[in-house]
């Protein structure tokens, strides 16, 4: 599962600042009055106490977020690895929890020196904010790289890696999006154009106690892994970390937008580049497909589904063939 999901969004320090201004007002107001001296020193006692403490918790969970990058399963880090420097996270981390140490000494320190009557007690309060708001605003740029890494992370799917995972590949506009929406609980966006599939996307199929993950993937093209973008590498990453088996889509039809010899070149590429893992060749759009179909059967030498998403011709018997393999 994402671990990212259970780790709230690090506001941004302004934010942070201003609202815990606000906190720390709110708590001293709460203190009942005795007598002039003693409510102001408990009042202002409380107001740095109330600051350092949420200043302290906005630190250690932005440092939690580049820690749990650093514990990650072998999916998340994957990715991560292509999205960051880990060498920059650690080194955030670090400051970040440094800041931790200054502003507990800060907070020691006033918290001592607090006596006197209320203007000397409120003077002392203000200087203690303005050296702890000082802290917090030299490590902007750490927590601004945290908050960073949260957004991105937080942003991919929520896998399992114990459960049997179908990994759906093809090149662009193959009908992949289409397929795991037709037989899954995914909801993806659909588009009758190339890279429409962005992010990877997950769904789900259940059949009787036996439950399934499948996993939409951006279009794999026929280059290199050198020279593959970000979204490729991605689809790479699923593939090897994540399958249980592939799915190969096809789209032999005239709407096709790349060539049937490429897509047969990448299959053949992830059949050889995967061999432990069983890939499921699958011949979508039967509803309009013509001749070229028989050159995918001749060429590969092996068993294809022949599907339609439009009308659903072959979709029940490739959803059972997939748990048959589960089984």
């Amino acid at each position: 599962m994402n671990p990212f999901e259970r780790i709230r969004a690090p506001p941004e320090l302004e934010e942070m600042v201003e609202r815990t201004l606000r906190k720390a007002s709110r708590a001293a107001k709460k203190i009942p009055f005795h007598n002039e001296s003693r409510t102001a020193l408990a009042r202002e006692k409380r107001r740095i106490e109330t600051l350092t403490g949420a200043f302290i918790g906005y630190l250690m969970d932005s440092a939690e977020v580049g820690e749990t990058l650093q514990t990650a399963d072998i999916f998340y880090a994957k990715i991560s690895d292509l999205l960051f420097d880990h060498e920059k996270v650690k080194e955030s981390i670090k400051r970040v929890k440094g800041s931790v140490k200054v502003i507990e000494r800060i907070k020691k320190k006033y918290l001592r020196r607090l006596r006197g009557d209320s203007e000397e007690a409120a003077r002392l309060r203000r200087e203690a904010y303005g050296r702890i708001i000082s802290v917090l605003k030299r490590r902007k740029k750490e927590l601004d790289h945290l908050r960073s890494v949260w957004e991105k992370m937080h942003k991919l799917p929520s896998i399992d890696s114990d459960m049997p995972t179908v990994v759906v590949a093809g090149s662009p506009n193959v009908g992949k999006s289409s397929l795991v929406r037709a037989i899954s609980t995914a909801r993806v966006k659909v588009a009758s154009y190339p890279f429409t599939t962005k992010e990877v996307s997950v769904g789900h199929l259940q059949k009787g106690s036996v439950r399934v993950q499948i996993i939409d993937t951006p279009g794999l093209l026929d280059r290199p892994m050198e020279k593959r973008n970000p979204i490729e590498k991605r689809t790479i990453l699923c593939l090897r970390y994540v399958a249980s088996l592939i799915v190969y889509l096809f789209d032999p039809s005239h709407e096709k937008y790349y060539p049937l010899e490429d897509q047969i070149e990448i299959f053949g590429e992830i059949k050889k580049s995967f061999k432990e893992i069983l890939v499921l060749p699958v011949i979508n759009k039967m509803d309009i497909a013509l001749d070229d179909v028989n050159l995918v059967k001749d060429t590969l030498k092996e068993r294809a589904f022949k599907v339609s998403i439009v009308d659903g011709s072959g979709l029940d018997a490739l959803v059972d063939d997939l748990f048959r393999n589960f089984s």
